[in-house]
């Protein structure tokens, strides 16, 4: 058994065995039996986020603007702010094409009444 510097014992990996340790989710069907556990998941999808993308850095930009820490009841109010920033533009989004609608039923009944 290793030591992770902690205290804590790690099981050892064989040589063969070049994916993580604990179970995880394959990455596609008919791949070799390479998985990813979802914390490995979650580091790749940070990492490979590249700094230079401006809507990311606008981001930590806002976020640090704001002063926002990094706790869960922090992430959990965030996550749900955002969803209904989401939601409130869907609505705007539909109302838009229910006025669309009124106009192109309107145009319709007009047309129709033309050709009478």
């Amino acid at each position: 058994m290793a030591s992770n510097g902690l205290g804590l014992q790690l099981p050892q990996r064989d040589a063969t065995s070049p994916g993580p340790i604990s179970p995880g989710v394959s990455l596609a069907p008919g791949q070799p039996s390479r998985v990813m556990n979802p914390i490995s998941s979650k580091v790749t999808s940070v990492l490979s986020t590249s700094y230079a993308d401006s809507e990311f850095r606008e981001a930590l930009v806002l976020l640090d603007e704001r002063g926002i820490s990094n706790s869960a009841e922090t992430r959990r109010q965030l996550r749900l702010d955002v969803q209904k920033e989401v939601i409130d533009g869907n609505g705007q989004i539909i109302n838009e094409f229910g006025r669309v609608a009124d106009v192109s039923w309107r145009t319709i009944r007009l047309m129709n009444g033309m050709g009478n």
